[in-house]
C-alpha cells in the first residue's frame, strides 16, 4: 500500500500541518505501509523535520514569484493550484501507484483534487470542513465547525471531531495524566513552530509581573522570526523562572508536568485536551477562531481571541482567574480528556487500511 501526503509547512504557516501528517504516517509506516511526503520548498520549511523521521521527501522548487508570498490561509487561485498538481504529479508518477493521497494544505481544494483524480486511488482532505469545496473520498476535520450539509462532501466519508484529532504517539501514553494542584507552578507557552507574529514577546510583557513565582517553559521553533528578541527578553528581565525549549523532543513529557498552558488555536489545543491541561488560548490567524470559539463554549477552554485584539489587561484579569480558580482549571481538565482521547491517529489508519 502506497500512502502520499501533500503538506507544507514554513515561517508564516508554521508546522502545525506537518506535525499531525507525521504523527498518521508514523502509524501507517508501522502497519506497512509506503508513505511519502510532498512538500514544497519555502523560507523556513521544516522538510528537514520529516527526513529525520527517515520519511522520503519529494521536494516541490521554491519560487521567488507569486506562489511564495501567498498565505496558506485560502485557496489559491486556480492557476497556481494546477501548476501545483502538474509539479506533484511529475513526482507521483514515478512511483508504481498512489493508494490514498492525503492533502493538508488550506491552499489547495477540489480544483487541485479535482484533476488529481486520474492519477491516485483515493483522496483524503485534513481540515477543509469550514468554508471551502472539496472533490475527495473521506475528509477528516477534528473541529467542531463546518456544515456537515454541505453539497459539495455529501459524497465523502466524514472522518469528524475531537475523537479522529492527529494526537502525537508520544501524548498517548500522558492522556488524562496532568494532576490539576491547587497552585499553578509550571505555565507553558506555546505559539506555534512558525512566526508568531511577536505573540510570545507581547505574553512575556503582559505576565511578567503576575507570574514571576511561576516556572516557565516556552516551546518554539528554530524558525521563529522572534527567537533573537525572545532569548533577549529574558537575558535583559533576569527571568530564570524562564527556560527556553527549542525544538524540544519531549514535548508530552514537558506538558504533562505544567499546571497551565497559554497556546496558540493549532493542533496545540488537541494535545493539552488529551493530557488534561487546562489551557487559554490566543489564536494567531483568523481561520483558528471559530473552531476553538466552540472550545470556549465547551467549556475546556477559556478563549481570549486573536492575537492583536486581545487588550493586556483583559488577558492579565482571565489569567489571573485561571491561576486563582483551581475548581475552574480542574473542569476545564476532565471536559478536555473527554474530548480527545488520543487514539485519532488509529481510527483514522483503521479507516485508511480498512476502506
Amino acid at each position: 500500500m502506497v500512502i502520499v501526503f501533500r503538506v507544507d509547512s514554513s515561517k508564516y504557516i508554521g508546522m502545525g500541518h506537518v506535525v499531525r501528517c507525521l504523527a498518521l504516517a508514523e502509524e501507517l509506516r508501522e502497519r506497512g505501509v509506503n508513505v511519502f511526503f510532498v512538500c514544497r520548498e519555502l523560507p523556513g520549511d521544516r522538510i528537514d523535520f520529516i527526513e529525520q523521521r527517515k520519511f522520503p521527501v519529494l521536494r516541490l522548487s521554491y519560487s521567488e514569484g507569486e506562489i511564495a508570498k501567498l498565505s496558506d490561509s485560502r485557496p489559491w487561485i486556480d492557476g497556481l493550484q494546477q501548476n501545483d498538481l502538474k509539479e506533484s504529479l511529475n513526482h507521483m508518477e514515478k512511483l508504481d501507484h498512489v493508494d490514498w493521497i492525503i492533502v493538508d494544505h488550506y491552499g489547495l481544494n477540489k480544483v487541485w483534487e479535482h484533476e488529481c483524480r486520474n492519477y491516485v486511488a483515493k483522496i483524503m482532505v485534513i481540515g477543509g470542513l469550514l468554508g471551502r469545496e472539496h472533490d475527495c473520498d473521506a475528509l477528516l476535520d477534528p473541529n467542531f465547525v463546518g456544515d456537515i450539509n454541505n453539497s459539495n462532501i455529501l459524497n465523502c466519508r466524514l472522518l469528524c471531531g475531537p475523537q479522529y484529532a492527529l494526537v502525537r504517539k508520544e501524548f498517548l501514553r500522558y492522556c488524562g495524566k496532568v494532576i490539576i494542584k491547587p497552585k499553578v507552578n509550571r505555565l507553558i507557552i506555546a505559539m506555534g513552530g512558525g512566526d508568531d507574529r511577536g505573540a510570545i514577546l507581547w505574553i512575556l510583557n503582559s505576565l511578567r509581573e503576575l507570574c514571576s513565582h511561576i516556572a516557565i517553559n516556552i516551546l518554539l521553533s528554530k524558525v521563529n522570526c522572534n527567537l533573537t528578541a525572545i532569548n533577549n527578553w529574558v537575558q535583559n528581565n533576569k527571568a530564570g523562572n524562564i527556560i527556553i525549549n527549542i525544538d524540544e523532543p519531549d514535548i508530552a513529557g514537558l506538558m504533562v508536568n505544567a499546571d497551565l498552558a497559554i497556546i496558540a488555536g493549532g493542533s496545540t489545543v488537541f494535545e493539552a485536551a488529551a493530557l488534561g491541561l487546562p489551557s487559554l488560548v490566543i489564536s494567531i490567524s483568523y481561520n483558528q477562531k471559530e473552531a476553538v470559539k466552540i472550545w470556549q463554549k465547551v467549556g475546556s477552554v477559556v478563549y481570549m481571541g486573536v492575537f492583536g485584539e486581545v487588550t493586556r489587561e483583559e488577558f492579565q484579569l482571565r489569567l489571573q482567574q485561571v491561576i486563582d480558580g483551581y475548581e475552574i482549571r480542574k473542569k476545564m481538565s476532565l471536559l478536555g480528556c473527554r474530548l480527545v482521547d488520543g487514539r485519532g491517529v488509529k481510527k483514522v489508519a483503521d479507516f485508511l487500511m480498512n476502506k
